[in-house]
């Protein structure tokens, strides 16, 4: 088949690591499944046989006639041509009224990010989430303060799921082969993990807070602060942070408290 690279197209054939993949999301009968990406249905496939039902959206309308009839070979699964960027979700997930769904997908490296943070916008209805995604992404979602890569996905998914790269896998099982390498990612939504008032606030804050990476917090801070320098300076010494650290040196869990104590 001919591939299309304006699409993002890297699909996996080999049937032994799309089973090994299906058992790491530990998918059940009971469990409704939301694919993105349906690609050739070869992971569609294998979820069908593990799941109750799989709804699974996909772009490419020249992979119709190949996905029909994996819809007509199974009867739990749905197939739904459209670009899930431009999908009202909410609706879609009134219409089948369902909660606790389960999201699995082999997307695009260049729209993942907001593939995800579209997903987060109804991750009260998720239990949990598995990405096939560029390798050094994954790394940035999973990384710890202190590190290099961590940052805006690090901390903003971490305040709502317990994220986990499950596997590595080489560009070589893909076809066409890509120029790196993958990683399969698991967020585990986790909506108690800390106290948020306002998630879509709690995002732009820290957003806000790498606005100058290389800049101290309570410079960043200032920035985008309603109060004067010695209250920040409060509020900071209060969470026991020095305002002369940077961004990246703060961890998730003083992230939701300096959110919480600005915004509250």
């Amino acid at each position: 088949m001919e591939y299309k690279h304006e699409l993002g197209q890297n699909f996996i054939y080999d049937n032994n690591l799309i089973s090994s993949l299906v058992k790491l999301t530990d998918v059940g009968f009971d469990d409704v499944v939301i694919e993105i990406g349906a690609g050739v249905g070869s992971l569609t496939r294998e979820l069908a046989k593990n799941c109750k039902k799989v709804y699974s959206f996909e772009i490419d309308l020249d992979l119709s006639d190949k996905l029909k009839e994996l819809e007509k070979e199974f009867d739990n699964v749905k197939i739904i041509f459209n670009d899930f960027m431009k999908v009202d979700f909410g609706k879609f997930l009134n219409e089948i009224n369902l909660d606790n769904i389960k999201v699995v997908a082999n997307i695009p490296y260049y729209i993942t990010t907001p593939i995800i943070f579209k997903l987060c916008e109804y991750k009260d209805k998720i239990i949990s989430m598995y990405f096939m995604v560029q390798n050094e992404v994954a790394i940035r979602f999973a990384s710890k303060s202190g590190s290099k890569e961590y940052g805006i996905p690090s901390i903003t998914m971490q305040a709502i799921s317990d994220v986990k790269i499950l596997k590595i896998v080489g560009k070589q099982c893909f076809t066409p082969v890509p120029k790196v390498d993958s990683a399969f990612i698991e967020f585990k939504m986790n909506l108690n993990k800390f106290d948020i008032s306002n998630y879509n606030e709690f995002c732009d804050f820290v957003k806000s807070c790498f606005a100058m990476r290389r800049k101290t917090i309570f410079n960043n801070i200032k920035r985008i602060s309603l109060f004067d320098n010695d209250k920040i300076l409060k509020i900071l010494h209060n969470l026991n942070l020095d305002e002369k650290l940077r961004p990246e040196q703060i961890c998730v869990e003083d992230y939701v408290k300096m959110f919480n104590s600005f915004y509250s």
